[in-house]
């Protein structure tokens, strides 16, 4: 059951990275713009 918890928290840190990815592209464009 503690693997499990650490596979699901894994997921959590990479999807945080990916939404600060997105976030951080979006605002680049912006000031592009």
């Amino acid at each position: 059951e503690s693997q499990n918890n650490s596979i699901v928290s894994i997921y959590t840190k990479y999807d945080a990275l990916i939404l600060e990815r997105i976030v951080g592209t979006a605002k680049s464009i912006e000031m592009v713009r």
